[in-house]
């Protein structure tokens, strides 16, 4: 099967957990690897259903204040793909407005070029996140950078990898909220 495989930041993460004691030991699995500042935890069970979830939302406040920083700095230092140029006029122009209307741009405007948001409950595996064999998924994407089809069968390694490339790759305080998914 092919998809796109994508990086950028995990706006939201959906685990689904058998008990809360499964759900405690994933999001402390989930701590040690993310800034715990950057992400809200909620709890979530499925109605007629056995299923716990644990959700983790990157905060609203610290998209606004560092996620075009983020974007650009890629950007200018690491993609420098043909539609950089005006991904990085996109973000700047983004970066100059209020808190309200950045996080409004972000979750309603989609450009095919600049692969700015994705929403997807399938699509975004994030398990290697974690040590648990869980089913883990972005469940919303703030993508900087997607690729043409891409066909991969196995790639927890490659994106345990790639991730912990991107995380030292930069000192923006999001740098834990990156992902790579496919």
């Amino acid at each position: 099967m092919s998809k796109y495989l994508c990086v950028g930041l995990a706006k939201q993460i959906t685990v689904e957990v058998k008990d809360e004691k499964m759900a405690k030991k994933v999001e402390l699995d989930f701590f040690e690897k993310v800034e715990r500042s950057l992400y809200n935890v909620q709890y979530e069970t499925e109605k007629n259903k056995n299923v716990l979830y644990i959700i983790f939302n990157l905060k609203d406040d610290m998209i606004a204040k560092y996620a075009m920083d983020l974007f650009i700095e890629q950007h200018e230092k690491y993609i420098k793909s043909y539609y950089s140029n005006d991904a990085i006029e996109y973000y700047k122009n983004i970066k100059n407005k209020d808190k309200k209307e950045i996080l409004n741009l972000i979750n309603t405007e989609n450009n095919p070029y600049i692969y700015n948001f994705r929403l997807g409950w399938f699509g975004f595996d994030a398990s290697y996140l974690f040590k648990e064999s869980v089913y883990a998924y972005i469940t919303e994407f703030l993508t900087f950078h997607c690729s043409e089809k891409t066909y991969m069968e196995v790639y927890s390694t490659f994106f345990r990898y790639m991730r912990n490339v991107l995380v030292n790759s930069t000192d923006n305080p999001l740098k834990t909220a990156l992902a790579v998914s496919l």
